[in-house]
């Protein structure tokens, strides 16, 4: 991670030089990364365990698993953390705020396992039949005229909430929540439920890891050229 941030800053100062050369007066905007802790102080923090999610009902999808199969994955590529290899233990069956207060389960996971930090949380992915129909421009290919045009079109509507829960293994009090939101719209009825629910999470995951380990952000500031 350091080397990494050491050129991600690297490439940032190159870009700075680079533009200031070609201004001759006045302000360029540049960007620039800057760095952001971690959202979570995670000083002492060795082993991770990855336990199921409370999870919608989905026809062809195990949420719940395929959630902590991409948590693991992500947390194993982005951290220097141990993520426990084990089967992800099930859930009480309670709800989500009973869960959160179940500090006795918790603590008891953090104590089998031997883990520090335990990750867990409610997913529901859901999609939504948005067909009907659309008004558009359209340019006639023979006149080259534009005209509005109405047509039916099918369109997806899928939606990922994400409550995102991580739980001391010592004490089993919660140690941070954090609640995500990613909609995607999909022309036709043919897409793929798998792929859309792996490129939403995708989204997510830099938030994910920034919970965990500091990340960079590219903003733009303006440079004085004179």
């Amino acid at each position: 991670m350091p080397l990494r941030r050491a050129r991600l800053a690297a490439v940032a100062a190159a870009m700075v030089l680079s533009l200031a050369s070609q201004a001759d007066a006045g302000v360029v905007r540049v960007p620039i990364s800057l760095p952001l802790p971690a959202r979570l102080d995670t000083t002492g923090i060795q082993t991770i365990l990855v336990v199921q999610f409370l999870a919608s009902d989905h026809p062809d999808i195990a949420l719940s698993q395929e959630m902590v199969r991409l948590v693991r994955r992500l947390l194993e590529k982005g951290t220097t953390f141990r993520i426990l290899d084990v089967e992800p233990p099930n859930l009480p069956e309670q709800n989500l705020q009973d869960l959160i207060q179940n500090r006795e389960f918790w603590r008891e996971m953090g104590r089998r396992y031997g883990a520090d930090l335990i990750l867990s949380g409610d997913l529901r992915f859901e999609t939504e039949d948005l067909s009907g129909f659309v008004t558009e421009d359209y340019v006639s290919p023979v006149t080259g005229q534009r005209v509005r045009r109405t047509r039916y079109a099918e369109r997806q509507s899928f939606d990922l909430n994400l409550d995102f829960l991580i739980f001391r293994g010592a004490t089993g009090e919660l140690a941070y929540q954090d609640r995500f939101q990613e909609q995607t719209l999909s022309e036709g009825k043919t897409a793929d439920h798998f792929q859309v629910l792996f490129d939403l999470i995708g989204r997510l995951e830099p938030e994910i890891l920034g919970i965990l380990v500091g990340q960079w952000r590219t903003e733009t500031r303006g440079l004085f050229t004179n």
